[in-house]
């Protein structure tokens, strides 16, 4: 094997769940050389780069499942920044229909049930900052009470 598959190839296993959800979806992501955190490049103009891409692999899915539903209700595919933000999914894009911003905001409050580390059913909790995160991620974290997310 060349020395280019092989830097290939270990690039593609230390690749992160969510880079390779943002791949399937066709973003590029570019890495921050300082901070670790992927860069999301326009797919129609790749010169163009969003803020970031930041968070775990529990809410992979949840990400997925939103990319899908926003591209399908006829969104521009223009993600600005998404993250993790006091225990919960923030998902910023540049402009929608109410019907594109009511199922950001349902992905949104989804996330403050799902455990951001391994997926499983989780609650926001205190470590001195607020993660979503399930019982045995938490490892006795207070649960926080919060608004958010809340039916």
């Amino acid at each position: 094997m060349s020395a280019s598959m092989d830097r290939l190839e270990n690039r593609e296993k230390r690749m992160s769940k969510l880079e390779k959800c943002l791949r399937t979806h066709g973003y590029e992501p570019r890495w921050n050389q300082y901070a670790g955190i992927p860069k999301i490049a326009n797919p129609d103009d790749p010169r163009i780069i969003y803020l970031g891409a930041e968070c775990e692999d529990g809410w992979v899915p949840l990400i997925d499942e939103l990319i899908t539903d926003l591209k399908a209700m006829g969104w521009d595919g223009k993600i600005h920044q998404l993250k993790e933000k006091f225990g919960g999914l923030r998902f910023y894009i540049g402009g929608g229909s109410d019907a594109i911003f009511d199922r950001i905001s349902k992905a949104e409050a989804k996330s403050y049930e799902i455990c951001e580390r391994c997926g499983n059913p989780g609650k926001p909790r205190k470590l001195g900052w607020i993660k979503t995160l399930c019982d045995e991620h938490a490892k006795g974290a207070e649960v926080w009470e919060t608004k958010w997310g809340q039916s």
